[in-house]
């Protein structure tokens, strides 16, 4: 008999909200204009326009107002470092990426983009480069759960390439518009994502505002419940309060010092994307990063410490068999004599019939004495 098959739900839920995004992103790219869609995106739009004819709309207005934030603060030069959670399609009609906003006046900027959606990664990484070759370790692009920041900042490929102790403008553009949690686990999302921030630092996000009046708050219902039985998912209105509680510790930055409509839009226009779409910046005032404990040490000296390359150390550090801290600057830390008498262990092991937890290092043997 067969053992049964075990699932992991957790995964099936990640994954399920993931391919969740995917179709998010296509349908943002189809009102949009873009190309990075099928004949269902499309079909979906038209369909919803039936009843919302401003449905595409509403993602221009959400780029126009995210764009303008981003410039402005662009132009302040002590903000060196960027990142962009969920960018979406670079191949967008009409969207201005990040990189090629805050880069132009200040070069040596620093962009992150991440992303969990195969696709889109790959893309970014063809795409999202800047013109100059020379600047191209300016831009990078990982693959990671932007709802995650704890592994983002742990992600190996940006280990020690953004100093964390200084100033990030954090770029969650229409992520809070698809996401399906609740208003309380956003808000606890974006607690932790400042937690890994240092005073001055910056969020940037648009968001769908739930209207007073009862008419139009009705039509708004109605979108959501549309797209709720369609594949995209979440469209997602939030009042006023739940969308400031997504801008913990935090002052609002913007010309109206708090929510801001899209100025391109007419108020007498009597379309509802005037009351609906709003953006807001943030200025991070109250947060209060961890300091790494006293005598840690960082991946290179663990990996003399252990026989380990980085990377495998790292991988370790991941995988919760060597105990580690994140440092101020984003970068692993450890403490010397716990990962040695860890490792020490391990490499006991065998000799006592035992299998280690992972390979054992491969030490150098030191060079023989010719003079001996």
């Amino acid at each position: 008999m067969e053992a049964p098959e075990i699932i992991d739900w957790g995964q099936v839920a990640k994954d399920q909200a993931v391919l969740a995004r995917g179709y998010f992103a296509r349908f943002r790219d189809a009102a949009l204009g873009g190309k990075d869609h099928y004949a269902a995106e499309r079909n979906l739009l038209a369909e919803v326009a039936k009843s919302v004819p401003d449905v595409a709309d509403l993602f221009k207005a959400s780029e126009r107002l995210q764009v303008d934030a981003i410039r402005r603060l662009s132009s302040r030069a002590r903000l060196k470092q960027w990142i962009h959670c969920g960018p979406g399609f670079p191949t967008t009609a009409g969207v201005q990426d990040t990189h090629r906003v805050v880069l132009p006046s200040k070069p040596l900027r620093k962009v992150l983009y991440v992303t969990d959606h195969l696709v889109i990664d790959r893309h970014s990484r063809a795409l999202r480069r800047p013109d100059d070759a020379a600047l191209a370790d300016q831009v990078r692009v990982i693959s990671a759960d932007i709802f995650r920041p704890h592994e983002i900042r742990k992600h190996p490929d940006i280990d020690g390439w953004l100093d964390w102790s200084q100033p990030i403008v954090l770029i969650h553009g229409d992520a809070w518009i698809h996401y399906p949690g609740t208003a309380n686990q956003a808000a606890g999302i974006m607690q932790r994502w400042i937690d890994q921030l240092v005073n001055g630092s910056y969020t940037i996000s648009s968001h769908l505002l739930r209207p007073d009046d009862e008419a139009a708050a009705a039509c708004a219902e109605h979108l959501e419940q549309m797209i709720a039985s369609t594949p995209v998912d979440t469209l997602r209105f939030r009042t006023r309060d739940e969308i400031k509680s997504l801008f913990p510790k935090q002052k609002m930055a913007g010309f109206a010092k708090g929510l801001e409509h899209d100025p391109a839009i007419d108020p007498q226009s009597g379309t509802l994307l005037h009351s609906w779409v709003v953006s807001g910046v943030g200025r991070v005032t109250g947060s209060v990063p961890p300091s790494p404990p006293p005598g840690s040490v960082g991946v290179a000296e663990a990996s003399e410490i252990t026989g380990y390359s980085r990377y495998q150390v790292i991988g370790l550090a991941e995988n919760g068999l060597l105990p580690s801290t994140t440092g101020p600057r984003g970068r692993w830390q450890f403490q010397p004599d716990e990962i040695r008498s860890i490792v020490t262990g391990w490499e006991s092991m065998p000799a006592r019939g035992l299998t280690p937890p992972t390979a054992l290092p491969r030490r150098e043997l030191a060079p023989a004495d010719n003079n001996a």
